[in-house]
């Protein structure tokens, strides 16, 4: 059952917000009013002012004991073995280079 959904309304006003935009992209782009180079532009804007400033507004307002967590530091601990492992595989089973290592 969920607890306290008060903690968790600002992490779905921003999965809101962006779905909402994503959607309204899409139609955009289905209906021709959108170029390739606006698309382009659009998903920089997203990618390099939106996602950060959507991140910073959520975190400003969170418990610090929550973003600093010991939980955090094994989730971060965990992704980078599991990348690790994953590098080190497609490095010494593929014979990949390390930049294709890195994105595989």
């Amino acid at each position: 059952m969920i607890g306290d959904l008060s903690q968790a309304l600002p992490a779905l006003q921003g999965f809101f917000t962006i779905g909402v935009l994503i959607g309204v992209g899409w139609l955009l782009a289905g209906f021709g009013v959108l170029s390739v180079a606006h698309r382009q532009m659009m998903s920089h804007i997203a990618l390099y002012v939106a996602s950060p400033a959507l991140m910073f507004a959520t975190i400003s307002q969170a418990d610090l004991s929550h973003v600093f967590a010991w939980s955090i530091v094994a989730s971060y601990g965990a992704v980078m073995v599991a990348g690790g492992v994953g590098v080190f595989v497609a490095r010494r089973w593929f014979h990949h280079g390390l930049a294709e290592s890195t994105m595989s």
